[in-house]
């Protein structure tokens, strides 16, 4: 039997705005299905189409590294585009017969000169599956059987590097990552009927509740059952059972956060931030100015790096050029793990996964008066909601708010804190550093 090897991971593809990856083909790996990854090894990612947000809007792209030309073969507009596919399941396996009364396919994305329904393929049996453009010879074809892998995407026969690209559907309302196969959170939850698609669920789940944001969806002899999961983790508290569902995250506008604990450059004090996965590099702690000159700057720095799997790495940027080799990015670390970079010392705190994820929160005591010393932050702010969560994240433990002035002051320490002044126009309020 000829393989199919599949390497199948999600990431932005920077070359062209709007374009997921979704596959990367680069050797053989058994009898996959591109569409589901039924068959995929369990230490490889792929992506399973049917729990991403497609519909027949979005654009499939099939493209091809032209080994003639050592370069990848939409440099040149010959990938294939895809639309109109109802069925991911049966668009990428051999002998996969998917529905192909609305496809459309060219060679270029704004599919002038485009063909469509069966002249999309060119061939489709138990072995092989051809994706076509316009005209022959130029086939996107996953084999089942020796050589196997994807064969045929250039002009030479052999195993072939391909790649899957969507771009995303301009009609899509609604996004969902599978947390957990096989399994459901014993949580309470609520029957919203048999739905065609896990696509259908997470709309019905968000279009019931707005704050809704876990779900299961059945399979095997419980398909198409879906379930709305009131839990307020995605790791289920209430604790998993093994039963025919899926378990499922809306992913919405929330971008998962981590909150990191950062000393050094002189200071004692931690400073505990929250910040957005992915969201790349920050400068979280830096010394008094000293004098600059053509190799130093003003200033040494803590600076962190924040990846878009929430891990955490931390570098001493020196001030000077001359010597700013002798310190290196660190590891970057998970939740619970420290690190450091000469005087730079990290610790990942806490990861926030969705927005009801409570763990970490510090219990909030307040009273009226203002703290006595000075400031060590001073920022404006609509309410004393805002004003206490804003300096907490920054580290501070004390902040003092003025609600006709919507003034909002930080404090490291305050003295004396059940003796404050201003009362009549200012609150105070600290934590107790415990998790609620």
């Amino acid at each position: 039997m000829f393989l199919l090897l599949v390497h199948a991971f999600t990431v932005r593809y920077s070359g062209v705005e709007g374009r997921t990856l979704i596959t990367d083909i680069t050797r053989e790996w058994g009898p996959v299905n591109v569409g589901t990854c039924v068959g995929a090894p369990k230490n490889e990612k792929c992506s399973d189409m049917r729990t991403l947000d497609l519909d027949e809007n979005t654009v499939i792209i099939l493209d091809c590294f032209e080994r003639s030309k050592k370069q990848w073969t939409s440099k040149f507009s010959r990938a294939i585009y895809i639309r109109g596919l109802k069925d991911f399941s049966k668009a990428f396996v051999y002998n996969g017969s998917p529905d192909l009364s609305n496809v459309e396919c060219a060679f270029n994305s704004d599919f002038s000169n485009s063909v469509r329904g069966r002249e999309c393929f060119w061939k489709n049996d138990a072995s092989h599956m051809y994706w076509n453009g316009p005209g022959k010879g130029h086939g996107w074809a996953l084999y089942k059987g020796n050589p196997g892998t994807l064969r045929h995407c250039d002009t030479k026969y052999g195993l072939s590097k391909g790649r899957i690209y969507i771009i995303d559907s301009t009609g899509s309302s609604v996004s969902f990552s599978r947390l957990k196969h096989g399994k459901e959170c014993q949580s309470r939850d609520k029957h919203l009927g048999r739905l065609p698609t896990v696509r259908a669920c997470a709309k019905a789940v968000r279009d019931y509740s707005s704050s809704a944001m876990f779900f299961v969806y059945g399979i095997r002899h419980k398909a198409r059952h879906c379930y709305i999961e009131f839990t307020k983790s995605a790791d289920c508290p209430e604790g998993w059972e093994n039963d025919s569902y899926d378990f499922y995250e809306l992913n919405g506008d929330w971008t998962p956060t981590v909150v990191v604990e950062v000393t050094g450059m002189g200071s004692t004090v931690n400073d505990l931030t929250e910040y957005q996965c992915g969201s790349g590099k920050h400068v979280v702690r830096q010394t008094r100015a000293h004098g600059t000159n053509s190799n130093c700057e003003a200033r040494d720095t803590c600076e962190i790096r924040v990846d878009s799997d929430c891990h955490v790495s931390v570098w001493m940027r020196d001030r000077c050029r001359s010597v700013r080799h002798r310190y290196r990015w660190s590891n970057s670390i998970a939740v619970g793990h420290t690190t450091r970079s000469g005087n730079c010392k990290l610790k990942v705190a806490h990861k926030r996964n969705n927005p009801n994820d409570k763990k970490g929160h510090r219990r909030e005591y307040a009273v009226k008066g203002r703290c006595r010393s000075s400031p060590q932050k001073t920022l404006k702010a609509s309410t004393l909601e805002k004003c206490s969560r804003r300096l907490f994240r920054k580290g501070y433990i004390f902040s003092s708010y003025n609600s006709h002035q919507r003034l909002c002051h930080g404090f490291y320490k305050c003295h004396k804190r059940h003796n404050l002044i201003g009362k009549h126009h200012w609150v105070t309020t600290w934590a107790n550093w415990r998790e609620v």
